[in-house]
């Protein structure tokens, strides 16, 4: 038995009650029966190694001092985009003579977007072209949006974001496009062989269903850098003279063309 004050007694325990310890001292059983406070005792071990504590309040404030409290392993927190409006402008257009911007709304859900991308060509606008030597219109090179001679395109984009909106962000969807250009048109005078011709600048216009794929990624909460490619087929309107042939009528004529679209953008979101 051990006091409060740490000295010990060999006994034989008899009773523990709730306020005191009866016991008989070890090497006298058979003698008086000692009752004491059990305030007095800290402690009881007995003889088979069993700990029996008494009065015992443990300082839960120290308790927390020792022991020492691992720190949390630092994690980078998932990121979230609230905002649902983009605008963008694209760097690598300016090399083919073009200037493009856009604008893009997000949905509620991060899921999908509509984009409304805007393209304007240097060289028809009057806009000094630092990639062509050439001012003179072509009637040869009518590829739809990368066509030197364009006046200006516009489309609307539907894109499915499978994973909403992460650092790294795929999507993919349907797109149309409308553009209009500018093109030579040549009218025949005289006959072969010494052609001699008339020539008057007309404009042309296209049209064109794409399935565009893009990559979006987010730098800040506010700044991306986006990838996009589109492939799909456009129908071409133009008027032409006919084959060669002097004095032709006027007449309308449409072409199939195939449509390949691609760029890298940067943007901003609010």
């Amino acid at each position: 038995i051990y006091d409060v004050s740490n000295n010990t007694t060999i006994a034989k325990v008899v009773e523990i009650g709730a306020k005191q310890i009866k016991f008989k001292k070890f090497n006298n059983p058979g003698g008086p029966l000692y009752i004491i406070d059990k305030k007095t005792v800290s402690k009881i071990i007995y003889s088979n190694g069993y700990i029996d504590s008494m009065n015992v309040k443990v300082n839960y404030s120290s308790t927390k001092k020792a022991i020492a409290t691992p720190k949390p392993l630092k994690q980078i927190p998932p990121y979230t985009n609230s905002k649902r409006n983009n605008v963008f402008v694209s760097f690598t257009d300016p090399f083919l003579g073009i200037i493009s911007a856009g604008y893009e709304r997000n949905f509620k859900e991060g899921l999908f977007s509509v984009k409304v991308p805007l393209s304007f060509g240097t060289k028809s606008n009057g806009i000094q072209s630092l990639i062509f030597e050439d001012h003179y219109y072509s009637n040869t090179n009518n590829s739809g949006y990368f066509d030197k001679d364009k006046i200006f395109s516009v489309g609307f984009d539907l894109t499915y974001f499978p994973k909403s909106q992460q650092l790294v962000t795929f999507g993919f969807g349907p797109g149309i496009e409308f553009g209009m250009y500018h093109y030579l048109l040549e009218k025949v005078l005289t006959p072969y062989p010494n052609y001699l011709f008339e020539t008057s600048t007309e404009t042309g216009y296209y049209n064109a269903v794409l399935f565009r794929g893009a990559v979006y990624f987010h730098i800040t909460n506010k700044f991306f850098v986006s990838t996009t490619i589109g492939t799909g087929l456009g129908m071409n309107y133009q008027y032409t003279y006919g084959n060669y042939e002097i004095n032709s009528p006027k007449q309308s004529s449409s072409s199939t063309i195939p449509m390949l679209e691609l760029g890298i953008q940067m943007g901003y979101q609010f």
